[in-house]
């Protein structure tokens, strides 16, 4: 299967194949709920359904009415953006959605002779469901879409790798790049700069310093700040690139010109028997709540935040910090320079999908 970074023509494509199996997982969730028509809607960014339908990433607003005779119709904001669009989405018959995007969709729902219930997925404004809603009995199509996402096919699992690769990418740029004197909005220019000209866009860089001294703070901020790394400082990241709505996701902990303090090095003993104890459980048909009792927090005399021994209801659903012991032989040239050392790859078995979170470690 071609990597979906070396496409052949400006954009990377889904193969026709893969689009018309979403379009059947649609029709059938449609088929079930007993609709003909249905709305996928996405506003300022938001909205998954509508580009992995039809491949236009949502920009300012877009519509898509899908039924069973293609093909589907996108109306999207701004008039500028319809050829970009046409582009993206070749499949559709795209146009602008006029001076109210909802008011068009109406007219085109009318125009198709659409009557009694149709099918809904994203998040309406008040005034477009109201709009929708005093003309069509709307049926909530979301949690079907939601469901049929869960499992990814071949193509899309190419593109999650290279969501996942992308984002190593900006992690190992700051391996390499931090060091004392920076401030978060460096870090963040330096992780962009690692995957943005490879295409990739930008769902999140959190990052959180602290004294490891004397700590005060135990996530990441989801906001950059001038705040600037010391010598002794520990790192805590978070950073997810995105390949066309396909996203890797890494959480690093770097130690800054030091290595981690008794304390540090606890929390990740910690942090690494709770992964492993979940990796050892995931497999087909294991149950959520089945991962969450298998992290044995309990007895280690510490929380979560927010939480209770267990990673309480604040906590669960989330991701945790999956850890990594530290390594002294991590060190290198660079680290001794001042900066964070080469991650260690002591992982899982091969076979495994998952990697372990690995100390970044800076050495003076």
């Amino acid at each position: 299967m071609p990597s979906p970074r070396d496409p052949e023509g400006p954009y990377p494509r889904f193969s026709e194949e893969e689009h018309d199996r979403r379009r059947r997982e649609v029709l059938a969730a449609m088929e079930v709920a007993e609709v003909e028509q249905l709305v996928m809607y996405g506003a300022n960014r938001f909205g998954s359904a509508v580009q992995w339908l039809t491949g236009w990433p949502v920009t300012r607003e877009a519509a898509a009415l899908v039924s069973g005779d293609p093909p589907d119709v996108l109306f999207v904001q701004f008039h500028n953006h319809v050829p970009n669009a046409r582009e993206l989405a070749p499949r559709c018959e795209v146009h602008w959605g006029g001076v109210s995007t909802i008011h068009t969709v109406v007219e085109e729902l009318e125009r198709r002779g659409a009557r009694g219930r149709i099918a809904v997925i994203g998040i309406l404004p008040a005034t477009h469901h109201g709009a929708l809603s005093s003309r069509f009995d709307l049926v909530d199509l979301n949690e079907a879409y939601t469901r049929i996402r869960l499992i990814k096919s071949p193509e899309e699992i190419q593109w999650v790798r290279a969501g996942a690769e992308l984002t190593d990418r900006a992690v190992h740029a700051l391996r390499k790049g931090a060091r004392p004197g920076l401030t978060e909005h460096q870090l963040a220019d330096m992780v962009e700069h690692a995957y943005v000209a490879a295409g990739a866009t930008t769902l999140i860089h959190y990052f959180g310093l602290t004294p490891m001294a004397a700590p005060e703070r135990c996530v990441p901020a989801q906001h950059t700040s001038n705040r600037t790394l010391q010598a002794g400082d520990v790192l805590l990241t978070e950073i997810s690139a995105s390949f066309w709505d396909y996203p890797g996701q890494i959480l690093r902990t770097f130690t800054i010109a030091a290595g981690p303090t008794a304390l540090f090095r606890r929390l990740h003993e910690v942090a690494q028997g709770a992964f492993d104890a979940i990796v050892g459980c995931l497999r087909h048909g294991t149950h959520a709540s089945e991962v969450v009792e298998a992290q044995p927090l309990a007895g280690s005399g510490l929380r979560v935040p927010g939480g209770d021994d267990r990673g309480g209801p604040a906590e669960r659903g989330h991701h945790r910090s999956s850890g990594g012991g530290p390594d002294g032989r991590a060190r290198d040239d660079h680290a001794k320079r001042g900066g964070a050392a080469a991650p260690r790859r002591a992982g899982p078995s091969p076979d495994r999908r998952l990697k372990r979170k690995t100390w970044q470690e800076g050495n003076t």
